[in-house]
């Protein structure tokens, strides 16, 4: 019997991963390293399967063997990095992530396709939840884009400079569907000023859903890319003669940044989706707010130029049918309930510690944690020791599985008060907390991530809520917490605050970014 050959089956298994053969892959995986043990490859690759097929910690393992055999392979780190930060282990998610910034990415071998690069992209997300430094942010996004950099080639883009034109703007997103995003870009698709914009949506996404089919309905022009190449979705926009070019989703899955390395249109930014810099020099701005940027913080630590909106960044239309706010919870309870209802990799030490703080200061209050992989036996223990070392029982904490959008709202109903996430803070779980009636203390830092509550919370009018300090954050919550007046009035409040507020203002909102824009392109007309 011929002995098999490892490499072509390799490859084989590889395609069938790429083609969503999952179970074929696995199998010719299986085979490769049964055939010899040392292939870290396919040790690699098997364990990113696992982690797709919900086995992450078999997925974990499988990834530690590939580094045992190879530690300098940076995306077998990111990989890493990227199941524990799903899985919530937020330490050793900062190790892994330390390990590929130790590494030297052009090492990594050439013949890879751009696309082979996204875990090292992703990782620079995860980067977010685990370091306050924005230097390092940087530096690790430039380190990520000069790669890129150095493998494509940008268009040469020609477009009338007339500055007064009617502008072809597009909006990428793997998003267009029930999504966070969604609550923001719906409205700003429905609004925009079609004398003066032609609106574009490139929707990378590979299933449809309802949002998807309303957001269709609101665009000019609707293009399916997903399964397209870079160089294919280049052409596309090359051929659409678009004149803005804004990506919603940055270094999230699925993203497109390689293909806007390529610049195929005059003006490229970012928005709402990564409140960070690309490290592109392709792009040219970033949307954001003086309450998320300050002038002068942050400015050095992005590629792209800040451009602050008035008053907010951010149009929140919440969905149809979200129920009615309910009286406080503590009043029948007798006791405060916090909740959470997040992303659990937001979870780390620093944010239990500041938590169990206050709880211990309240004696027979709980917290209630709702998000996906809350139903793991093996992640809530993971997160229980925590609460359990810093002086709170397990008794204490509540956990809820992530549920469908027409039964997430109902979760509010049980909530008194809501203790945001640090470094990585809350930003569309807080709109629909606050329109729930739901009070939010944030805790801002020197990231951009760190200080989205702090923009939602100023634009209420509700400065007094955000802390500059864990200290400040523990009093601000305990104080609230043990004013049950207070949060009462609050909760009757804030809703309708809310709806005065310029965070759902959207014609305010949608002139002021039409005003971003016409002021760039004619920036760029003067520049030719």
């Amino acid at each position: 019997m011929p002995s098999i050959n490892t490499t072509q089956l390799l490859q084989m298994a590889l395609a069938a991963h790429g083609h969503g053969q999952l179970a074929d892959a696995e199998k010719m995986y299986r085979q490769v390293i049964a055939a010899d043990a040392r292939q870290a490859d396919a040790l690699h690759l098997l364990g990113v399967l696992l982690h797709q097929t919900r086995r992450s910690h078999d997925g974990i393992a499988s990834i530690q063997q590939a580094i045992a055999l190879n530690g300098k392979a940076p995306m077998y780190w990111a990989n890493l990095a990227i199941i524990f930060h799903a899985t919530g282990q937020v330490a050793e998610t900062a190790e892994a992530l330390r390990n590929v910034c130790l590494l030297d990415y052009k090492n990594i071998d050439v013949r890879l396709s751009l696309a082979a690069l996204l875990p090292l992209s992703f990782a620079l997300h995860a980067l977010h939840y685990v370091t306050e430094d924005p230097a390092e942010l940087y530096q690790e996004h430039r380190r990520w884009a000069e790669l890129i950099e150095s493998r494509v080639t940008q268009c040469a883009v020609e477009r009338d400079r007339n500055p007064k034109r009617r502008l072809r703007v597009g909006y990428i997103s793997p998003d267009f569907r029930q999504h966070s995003v969604s609550f923001f870009i719906e409205p700003v698709l429905a609004g925009h000023n079609r004398r003066a914009f032609e609106v574009y949506c490139y929707a990378n996404l590979p299933r449809a859903d309802e949002v998807t089919r309303r957001l269709r309905s609101e665009a000019d022009h609707w293009r399916s890319t997903h399964g397209m190449s870079d160089e294919e979705f280049v052409a596309l926009v090359d051929r659409d003669k678009i004149d803005i070019l804004i990506d919603l989703a940055v270094h999230t899955q699925a993203n497109r940044l390689a293909a806007m390395a390529c610049k195929p249109a005059p003006l490229q930014g970012t928005w709402l989706g990564y409140a960070s810099t690309t490290g592109l020099k392709a792009i040219d701005f970033r949307i954001t707010d003086a309450w998320i940027d300050p002038p002068g913080r942050n400015d050095a630590y992005h590629s792209e130029k800040l451009v602050r909106l008035p008053q907010t960044q951010w149009a929140y239309r919440p969905p149809a049918g979200v129920p009615d706010v309910t009286p406080l919870p503590a009043l029948n309870n007798g006791f405060i309930t916090f909740g959470l209802a997040t992303n659990l990799a937001k979870i780390n030490p620093a944010s239990i510690a500041m938590w169990c703080n206050v709880m211990r200061e309240l004696p027979g209050c709980k917290l209630i944690i709702k998000g996906s992989g809350t139903e793991n036996t093996g992640t809530r223990d993971y997160f229980l020791r925590q609460f359990e070392q810093a002086g709170i029982g397990r008794e204490r904490i509540g956990w809820e599985p992530e549920v469908l959008l027409r039964e997430y709202f109902d979760f509010f109903s049980r909530i008194d008060l809501i203790m945001d996430t640090f470094p990585f803070a809350g930003g569309t779980t807080s709109c629909h907390a606050l329109y729930m009636g739901v009070p939010v203390v944030t805790l801002r830092g020197e990231t951009s991530v760190s200080r989205v509550g702090s923009s939602l919370l100023h634009n209420l009018d509700l400065g007094e809520l955000v802390a500059d300090t864990p200290e400040a954050f523990v009093a601000i919550s305990k104080t609230l917490a043990a004013d049950v007046d207070r949060l009462s009035g609050l909760r009757a409040d804030l809703r309708s605050r809310m709806r005065r507020s310029p965070i759902m203002e959207e014609s305010a909102f949608i002139n002021n970014l039409e005003s971003a824009y016409r002021a760039l392109w004619e920036e760029w007309c003067a520049a030719g």
